[in-house]
C-alpha cells in the first residue's frame, strides 16, 4: 500500500494560506488510511501527510523512518506553513484543518491550539482558556490539538524524533506567539491530565519587601488578628493602617501601640467610607516598590506567603497578583474572578474547596486570569500609579478591584492568581448589606457594566462554551 502525501484531486490546488502537513509517526496501514480519509474530507485545499511508507514512494509522498527527526518531515515546507503531529486513536473534527488554516492565514502566531473531547466512560469536553505563558507552563493547556509554524517547529522540535512529540506537552518559551482557537478540534482517548504541581519559580525575583495597605474603621478584634498574622509570617515589610474615622477607645489604643513599631504607620482619613480613596491614600504614602492591599478581616496562614505573592509583580507582563482566600471553615472564598458571571463579575469555582485541583488543575498552580479580589492584591507601585490607582469617583466601594485589574490589562499587565499564597478571609462570609448599600451597589454595578460591557461576554480566560450563570464549570 502506498500512503500518498497529497490527495491527487488537491495536488494542483492553490491557496493564499499556509500548507498544512500532518505527521503520523506511529501509523500502521489502517491508521494511515484513517488519516488520509480525514484529510480528504477537510475543506482546506493545501495539505499533506507524512508517515511511514509501504512500497516504493512516489515523488508526492513524504516518508518517515521510525526514528526520523521531525525536521526531516519539514524539509520541503516554507517557514510559515503549519505542521501537526498526531497520535493513535485521535479523531479530528471535520473542519479542524480548515479552521486552523484560516486562523493562520489571518494572523502570524507561532502555535495554534484548540479545544478537545476525551472519550472514555463518558464524553468529557476540555474547554480551554486563552494562552497565558505562566499558566500555560504549569498546566497542559495546549494539549494534543495543536498546529505549529514550521519556522518555530524547526528550531524548537526539529531535533526530536517525530515519534517522541505526541507524548510531550509543548512548553513554548517567552516571546512565542500562541493563539487559542475556541473550537473543539480533536477527540482522543481519555488519559491523565498533565498538571505541574511542583513549585514554579518566577523568572525574575524581587527583594521580598512591600508596603501593605490596610483600610480600617474600628473592628479592633479583626485588625489585631490580621496584624498578629503579619508579625508571625512576614519578615520584611511596612504596613500603613488607613483609619477611616474609628471612634472606639480600644482601637485608638491599639493604633498608638502599633505606631511605636517602625514597621507600622497610621494615616487618619475620616469621612464617608470610600475604599478606593483609602487605598489610594495609603499607596501614595508607600515607601516600597510593591503594594499589597489587604482587608483587615484577613489572616495569613503560613510564612512565605508575602514573598511568594510579590515575587511576580515586577515581571513586565504582570499587573495585579491575587492570593487564594478561604473561609474559616475551609470553604474556598476566592481563586480568581471571571468577567461576566452574574451579569457583571464574580468569584469562580468556589465549590472546589480549599484542596480542590480545579478545572484543568488551575487551583494548584499560578496562572493568568482577568481579575483578582482586592481583599489581598499585590501590584507594583509604578504600574498602580500609571493607571491612576483605584477609581474613587465611580467605584468607591464595589468592583474597584476588578476595574483596576482590567485597566492594568489595557496597558498590557495581566492579572495572576498565586494559589500557594493562602489567607483566611473571616468577615466576608457573614457580611450584611443595608438598603443604602444596596442602592449604592446598584449604581456601581451599572457603572461597571457600562464601562466594561465589551468584556462581559468576552473574558479571554473563560471559554465561551461555559456557562456564566454558574460559579463552577458547566456548559452554557
Amino acid at each position: 500500500m502506498e500512503w500518498s502525501g497529497i490527495d491527487a484531486l488537491k495536488a494542483g490546488s492553490t491557496t493564499d494560506g499556509p500548507h498544512i502537513r500532518i505527521i503520523a509517526p506511529a501509523a500502521d496501514e489502517a491508521a494511515a488510511a484513517h488519516w488520509l480519509a480525514m484529510l480528504r474530507g477537510q475543506p482546506w485545499p493545501s495539505w499533506s501527510l507524512a508517515t511511514k511508507v509501504r512500497g516504493e514512494p512516489t515523488r508526492r509522498m513524504t516518508a518517515l523512518t521510525p526514528r526520523a527527526k521531525l525536521s526531516e518531515a519539514m524539509l520541503d515546507l516554507r517557514p510559515d506553513d503549519l505542521v501537526a503531529v498526531v497520535g493513535r486513536g485521535e479523531v479530528w473534527s471535520p473542519e479542524a484543518v480548515s479552521i486552523v488554516g484560516e486562523a493562520a492565514r489571518r494572523s502570524s502566531y507561532d502555535i495554534f491550539y484548540g479545544d478537545e473531547e476525551l472519550f472514555g466512560a463518558r464524553l468529557n469536553p476540555l474547554f480551554k482558556p486563552d494562552w497565558g505563558p505562566i499558566g500555560g507552563q504549569s498546566v497542559d493547556w495546549i494539549g494534543r490539538a495543536w498546529f505549529a509554524r514550521v519556522e518555530w517547529a524547526r528550531s524548537a522540535l526539529g531535533a526530536k524524533s517525530a515519534a517522541e512529540i505526541p507524548n510531550e506537552a509543548l512548553r513554548p518559551s517567552d516571546g512565542v506567539r500562541v493563539k487559542h482557537v475556541a473550537r473543539v478540534l480533536l477527540s482522543r482517548p481519555e488519559a491523565p491530565r498533565a498538571v505541574v504541581t511542583a513549585p514554579i519559580a518566577p523568572r525574575r525575583m524581587i527583594r521580598p519587601s512591600a508596603t501593605i495597605v490596610i483600610p480600617i474603621r474600628d473592628r479592633i478584634g479583626l485588625l489585631q488578628q490580621c496584624v498578629g498574622s503579619l508579625l508571625r509570617t512576614c519578615s520584611d515589610f511596612e504596613a500603613i493602617i488607613v483609619d477611616n474615622g474609628s471612634i472606639e477607645p480600644l482601637t485608638h489604643q491599639f493604633l498608638a501601640e502599633l505606631g511605636r513599631d517602625a514597621r507600622f504607620r497610621i494615616l487618619q482619613r475620616p469621612g464617608l467610607f470610600n475604599f478606593s480613596s483609602l487605598c489610594n491614600d495609603g499607596a501614595q504614602d508607600a515607601r516600597a516598590d510593591t503594594l499589597v492591599f489587604l482587608n483587615n478581616d484577613t489572616e495569613a496562614c503560613s510564612a512565605g506567603w508575602l514573598e511568594t505573592l510579590i515575587s511576580w509583580t515586577s515581571l513586565p507582563t504582570i499587573g495585579a497578583v491575587g492570593a487564594k482566600l478561604i473561609f474559616p471553615d475551609g470553604r474556598l472564598q476566592h481563586a480568581g474572578v471571571i468577567i461576566g458571571i452574574d451579569g457583571h463579575a464574580n468569584h469562580y469555582e468556589l465549590s472546589a474547596g480549599q484542596k480542590g485541583i480545579g478545572y484543568f488543575g488551575r487551583l494548584q498552580v499560578p496562572h493568568e486570569l482577568s481579575a483578582v479580589t482586592g481583599a489581598c492584591l499585590a501590584v507594583e507601585k509604578v504600574k498602580f500609579d500609571a493607571v491612576g490607582g483605584f477609581d474613587a469617583k465611580n467605584l468607591p466601594v464595589e468592583f474597584n478591584d476588578i476595574d483596576l485589574c482590567l485597566r492594568l490589562a489595557e496597558r498590557g499587565w495581566i492579572s495572576l492568581l498565586e494559589p500557594r499564597a493562602i489567607l483566611i478571609h473571616h468577615q466576608a462570609a457573614t457580611r450584611k448589606v443595608s438598603r443604602d448599600q444596596e442602592r449604592r451597589y446598584a449604581g456601581e454595578v451599572a457603572y461597571f457594566k457600562n464601562r466594561w460591557r465589551g468584556r462581559l461576554r468576552a473574558d479571554p480566560f473563560f471559554h465561551p462554551a461555559l456557562s456564566l450563570d454558574w460559579h463552577d464549570p458547566a456548559l452554557g
